[in-house]
C-alpha cells in the first residue's frame, strides 16, 4: 500500500507546484516554456513545455518528483476516486492542456492526459478513461465514462456520470464488471460518501469475487466457506445490491448493506466425507449482517428437504460471534444419512428411521468463532421402524424433540418391538448414554409362531434404556426384566413367577416358579433359555422316594419346536406342532387311573428308562427297564418289551386293549408288593373299554401263595374232617402247585365275573366261577376242587364212596362256595348232594365259553 500514498503524494506535490510556477511566471507563460533536462533535489524534468493559453497547457515526457518522507497512510483506488472527485473543478478551471506520459514517484508511475475534454489517468491501482459530453447547466456537466478501472478491486465502470463540479456532487448510471460479475450500477457521490445500487448482476461463480472482498473487509474464515466453498451454485443472479462507503474513512457501512440474489443448481457440500445436498434453486437475501438462503426442491440422498433454509449471521460485525443455522425440514425421514451431519459436528443423536411417514424439522447452529453445535428439533413420524442405539422399535405414533445436543424427548404411542407394545414417554440424556422411560404396557409377548413363552399385559411400567455401550440395555425395574439387544440378544428374567398366569409355555412345561429365566436369541424366532432352579408340577417321583419337582432345563424354540433338556439328564422335552416327545431317565411316574383333568390335543411319545410306573390308586408299582408310551387325543398305548416279557396296552375314547405275555411270577409279585406266585410264567389279555371288557388269563409252572383267599381256603379245609381228603399234595404251606391255568372274567361297570376259572395241578384241580362288585367288595364265588385219578385210588377202595362220589373218571370233587366280603371272605360246602352236581355244571360253563382269546 506504499505505493498507493506515492502516488498520491506525487499527485498533490504535482498540482502545487504547478499553480505556484504557473502564478510566478505567468507572463513568461504566455510565450511558453520548454525544459529538454531540468533535475534539482531529485526533482526532474524531460521534455518538459508550458504555455499559458486560455489555460494551462503542460506537456512533459518524464517528471520525477522526489520522495519527502515516508508516509505508510494505507490508501487504494477509492482515494484515487475521492482525490480526483475534490480536484476535478481545478483541473477544469487551470488546464487546457496536460499530457504527461510518466510521472515518477518513488517506484509509482502514472500517466495523465487531459485535452478536448478527455481526461485519462492510469496508475497501478487505478485507471479512468473520461470524457465531458456536455454542459446542462451552469453547475452541471455529463461526463461519459469509458472505463474506470478500481484494479486492487477488479472493478470496472462504465457509464454516464452526472457531475457538479462546484458543489462536488456527482452521479453515476452504468454497468459494473468485477471478477465473475457482471451487471447494472447507479451511485451518487457527495461529501465524500457514495450511495449505490448494484443490479442485474450475473455470475457462474463467485470464487474470485469472494475471495477479493475477503482481502478488503477480513471476512470470517467459516463465513468466507459459507458463502462460497459449502454452497455452490452454476448460476447466480444478484438482483440488487444498496449500500454506501465513506470514502475517506473507507466505512463500507457493512451493516446497512442490502441484498437481494437468486441462485440456481446449489448444491450443499459440508464435508467431503458427507453427501452433497441438491437444491434446484435458492432466493437469497442479506440484511443487517444476516445472509439468508430460501431454499426451493432441495434433496439429499434422493429425500426431499422441502421448506428447508440457512441462513449466516454477523456476517460482518466481527465484535459479534458469526455462525450458520441450517434448517432441515421436509417428509424424509430422519435416517442414518440425516444423522450424518449432525455426527459430523459431533452431536450423536442415537435415533436413525427405517420407514414410515414422517415430518422433520431440524436446526443447526453452527458458532464460526467457538465451533460449538447446538441443535434442536421436532421429528413426528407414523407407522415407523426407528432405530434406538441399533434397536428397532416400531411406533404407531412418534414425536422426537430434540431439545439440545445433549437432551432429546420421545412420546410415542403403540411403541415397542416384535417383544412388547406400549404408551410411552421416553427421556434421553445423550452425555451419559441412557433414556428413562415411563409409560402403559398393553402387552408383553415374547413367543414364536405357535408358542407364547412370556405374556403380560395392561400395566404401568417404568424402564431405562441404557446404551452406553456397543449393546442396549433396556431393563423394566419392576419387573426385574431385563433385555440386551445386540447380535445376539438377551432377555433375563428375575421374577418369571408374574408370567407364568399368562404364559402358554410355562404353563405347558407346568412351571411354578424359577430363580431366573435367560432368554437368547438373533432374530427373536429362535429362542435359547435357560430356565435356573425351576419349581414344576410333574407326576415323577425321584429314586429316592421323593417327588421330582425342581430341576435347571435348557429350552431350544424355533418355530414350531421346543426341546427342554434338564439338567440332571432326567426328563427331556421334544414337541412340534403335532407330536410331542418325552424321555425320561431314572424317574418314576405316578400314575392315577382315575385322572380326569388331562386333557391332550397332540400326540405325547413318552420313553422311559430306568423308570417306573406307580399305580396311586392301588399303590403298586410296575417295575420297568423300559417302555415306550404314546398319548394321542383320546387315546393311549403303552409297550415295554424286556427280553421275551412283554407288555402292551392301549386304550381310546371306546375301547381298551392288555396284552401281558411271558410275565414271571416274581414280576406280578413285585407289582402286587406279595408274595403270591412262586415262579411260573403267566399271560394276560383284556378287551373292552374302561368299564366293559373281557379278558383271559393263562398261567404255568407257579405256586399259588400268600393269598389271603387261598390261606382262607386251606384253613377252611383243615377245619372240616369231611374235607381233609381234598387236601391233596398240591395243597400245601408253600402254596397250591399249578401246572396249568386259565382264568376267563369279564368287567360290567363295579361288577367283575369270573365266568371260568380253571386251575390244572399235579393232584387236584380247581375249577370255579363267580363274581366280585367292586363297589361293595361283595365276593359270589363257587370253587370245585377235584382230586386227581392218582389221588383217588384211597377213595377207589371204599365201595359206599366210590358208588356214591366217583364220577366215570375216577375223580372225587366237591363244591365250595365263597361269600362275604374281599378283605373277610367266608366259605361254606355241601360234601354230599352239590359236590355231585358241581363238576358237571362248571365243567360244562367252562365249555361253552366261546371268548378263548389267546386261541
Amino acid at each position: 500500500m506504499k505505493n498507493v500514498s506515492k502516488i498520491i503524494k506525487a499527485i498533490e506535490i504535482f498540482f502545487i507546484f504547478f499553480i505556484i510556477i504557473s502564478l510566478s511566471v505567468i507572463l513568461t507563460l504566455k510565450l511558453g516554456i520548454k525544459i529538454d533536462n531540468f533535475e534539482l533535489y531529485n526533482l526532474k524534468f524531460e521534455k518538459l513545455y508550458i504555455k499559458l493559453d486560455k489555460k494551462l497547457i503542460v506537456r512533459a515526457e518524464n517528471i520525477g518528483i522526489p520522495k519527502f518522507k515516508d508516509n505508510n497512510n494505507s490508501k487504494n483506488s477509492s482515494d484515487y476516486l475521492l482525490n480526483l472527485s475534490q480536484n476535478a473543478s481545478l483541473l477544469n478551471t487551470f488546464f487546457q492542456e496536460i499530457t504527461i506520459q510518466n510521472i515518477k514517484y518513488d517506484d509509482t508511475s502514472i500517466k495523465i492526459t487531459y485535452k478536448n475534454d478527455i481526461f485519462f489517468i492510469d496508475t497501478p491501482i487505478f485507471l479512468a478513461d473520461l470524457q465531458i459530453s456536455e454542459k446542462l447547466d451552469n453547475k452541471t456537466e455529463t461526463i461519459k465514462v469509458k472505463n474506470i478501472f478500481f484494479k486492487d478491486f477488479d472493478i470496472k465502470l462504465n457509464g454516464i456520470i452526472s457531475a457538479n463540479l462546484k458543489d462536488k456532487k456527482y452521479a453515476f448510471v452504468g454497468n459494473i464488471s468485477s471478477y465473475e460479475l457482471n451487471g447494472k450500477i447507479e451511485f451518487a457521490l457527495v461529501n465524500k460518501l457514495i450511495k449505490y445500487k448494484i443490479y442485474d448482476l450475473n455470475a457462474n461463480s463467485l470464487k474470485d469475487f469472494i475471495n477479493a472482498l475477503d482481502n478488503t473487509i477480513r471476512l470470517n474464515s467459516e463465513v468466507k466457506k459459507w458463502i462460497y466453498g459449502y454452497v455452490i451454485a452454476k448460476k447466480y443472479n444478484l438482483k440488487e445490491i444498496t449500500g454506501k462507503i465513506d470514502l475517506v474513512k473507507k466505512d463500507f457501512f457493512l451493516n446497512d448493506l442490502k441484498a437481494t440474489a437468486s441462485a440456481k443448481n446449489l448444491t450443499v457440500k459440508l464435508d467431503k466425507t458427507l453427501d452433497p445436498i441438491h437444491i434446484k434453486s435458492a432466493d437469497i437475501v442479506l440484511e443487517k449482517s444476516n445472509l439468508y438462503f430460501i431454499l426451493n426442491n432441495p434433496t439429499y440422498n434422493n429425500r426431499s428437504l422441502n421448506g428447508s433454509n440457512l441462513y449466516i449471521y454477523n456476517i460482518f460485525k466481527h465484535h459479534n460471534s458469526s455462525g450458520v443455522i441450517l434448517n432441515l425440514k421436509g417428509n424424509s425421514i430422519y435416517d442414518k444419512s440425516i444423522g450424518d451431519i449432525l455426527r459430523f459436528y459431533k452431536i450423536n443423536i442415537p435415533i436413525e428411521q427405517k420407514t414410515g411417514d414422517s415430518n422433520l424439522n431440524l436446526n443447526l447452529d453452527i458458532n464460526f468463532d467457538t465451533l460449538e453445535v447446538k441443535t434442536n428439533g421436532k421429528i413426528t413420524t407414523e407407522n415407523t421402524i426407528i432405530n434406538i442405539a441399533n434397536t428397532p422399535f416400531y411406533a404407531k405414533k412418534a414425536i422426537i424433540d430434540i431439545l439440545d445436543s445433549n437432551h432429546l424427548n420421545i412420546s410415542a404411542k403403540d411403541f415397542g418391538t416384535e417383544l412388547f407394545k406400549s404408551d410411552i414417554n421416553a427421556s434421553f440424556d445423550l452425555t451419559k448414554k441412557i433414556a428413562d422411560i415411563n409409560g402403559f404396557l398393553k402387552n408383553f409377548n415374547i413367543e414364536t409362531k405357535n408358542q407364547s413363552i412370556l405374556n403380560l399385559k395392561n400395566m404401568d411400567f417404568n424402564a431405562t434404556l441404557d446404551f452406553s455401550e456397543e449393546y442396549t440395555i433396556l431393563s423394566f425395574k419392576e419387573l426385574e426384566l431385563f433385555m440386551k439387544f445386540d447380535k445376539n440378544n438377551n432377555i433375563t428374567c428375575y421374577k418369571p413367577i408374574n408370567f407364568i398366569p399368562s404364559s402358554q409355555l410355562l404353563k405347558t412345561l407346568k412351571i411354578k416358579n424359577a430363580s431366573f429365566l435367560n432368554i437368547n436369541t438373533i432374530d427373536f424366532q429362535n429362542f435359547y433359555i435357560t430356565a435356573n432352579n425351576v419349581l414344576f408340577d410333574y407326576p415323577l417321583i425321584k429314586k429316592d422316594g421323593s417327588k421330582y419337582e425342581n430341576d435347571t432345563f435348557n429350552i431350544s424354540i424355533s418355530d414350531n419346536n421346543i426341546t427342554v433338556k434338564s439338567e440332571s439328564k432326567n426328563l427331556i422335552f421334544v414337541s412340534d406342532k403335532y407330536n410331542t416327545d418325552v424321555e425320561l431317565n431314572n424317574v418314576d411316574v405316578l400314575l392315577e387311573f382315575n385322572d380326569q383333568n388331562v386333557e391332550n390335543t397332540e400326540k405325547i411319545r413318552i420313553n422311559g428308562k430306568n423308570s417306573n410306573l406307580i399305580f396311586a390308586d392301588i399303590n403298586r408299582t410296575l417295575k420297568l427297564p423300559e417302555y415306550k408310551v404314546l398319548l394321542a387325543e383320546d387315546s393311549l398305548s403303552f409297550n415295554s418289551t424286556n427280553n421275551d416279557n412283554r407288555i402292551v396296552f392301549s386304550k381310546n375314547k371306546d375301547e381298551i386293549f392288555l396284552e401281558a405275555l411271558n410275565i414271571k411270577g416274581e414280576y406280578i409279585n413285585q407289582f402286587l408288593n406279595s408274595k403270591s406266585f412262586d415262579g411260573g410264567n403267566f399271560k394276560l389279555k383284556v378287551i373292552g373299554s374302561t368299564d366293559v371288557f373281557k379278558g383271559e388269563m393263562r398261567f404255568y409252572d407257579t405256586y399259588f401263595k400268600d393269598y389271603k383267599i387261598y390261606q382262607s381256603l386251606l384253613s377252611f379245609l383243615n377245619s372240616i374232617p369231611a374235607l381233609l381228603t381234598f387236601k391233596t399234595p398240591d395243597f400245601n404251606n408253600k402254596g397250591f402247585s399249578a401246572k396249568l391255568g386259565k382264568v376267563i372274567f369279564e368287567r360290567n361297570k363295579d361288577i367283575i365275573n369270573f365266568i371260568a376259572i380253571n386251575i390244572e395241578g399235579t393232584s387236584a384241580n380247581i375249577i370255579g366261577k363267580g363274581t366280585i362288585n367292586l363297589k361293595t367288595k361283595d365276593i359270589n364265588i363257587d370253587l370245585e376242587i377235584e382230586i386227581l385219578k392218582d389221588a383217588s385210588k384211597t377213595i377207589d377202595k371204599i365201595p359206599l364212596l366210590n358208588q356214591i362220589i366217583l364220577g366215570k373218571d375216577k375223580t372225587l370233587s366237591t363244591l365250595i362256595k365263597v361269600r362275604g366280603k374281599l378283605d373277610n371272605p367266608q366259605y361254606s360246602t355241601q360234601v354230599i348232594q352239590d359236590t355231585i352236581m358241581a363238576p358237571f355244571k362248571i365243567i360244562r360253563n367252562i365249555l361253552q365259553v366261546p371268548f378263548l382269546i389267546f386261541d
